[in-house]
């Protein structure tokens, strides 16, 4: 190493151990909340995205990694507009489709 540099040691998002407390998605920093239970509509869930308050939650002792590559994707099609004119099923079909796509590359 060259004397006067100093070398950062960037920490990969997915080389943790726990999940992070943010992240920075388009500009945006999400929260990220670890959450003992969650559900919707009466069906249990290992993570979720609010829009509203930019926060992803994860269910508590899921595998996270592959929960928050998902809810990312989420994150990213609500934050660019992307998913308006989706049906939830549809925006979860593409987000599935990204998610298995994306995820050898990480």
């Amino acid at each position: 190493m060259e004397k006067g540099f100093a070398v950062a040691k960037r920490t990969k998002l997915f080389d943790r151990v726990k999940p992070p407390r943010s992240v920075l998605v388009l500009g945006y920093r999400l929260k990220i909340r670890v959450v003992s239970y969650l559900e919707d509509s009466g069906a249990d869930l290992l993570g979720a995205f609010n829009g509203e308050t930019k926060t992803i939650f994860l269910a508590r002792g899921c595998d996270w990694k592959p929960v928050l590559l998902h809810e990312i994707t989420h994150a990213i099609l609500y934050l660019s507009g992307s998913c308006e004119g989706l049906t939830q099923s549809k925006e979860e079909s593409l987000v599935l489709a990204l998610e298995h796509g994306l995820s050898p590359l990480l």
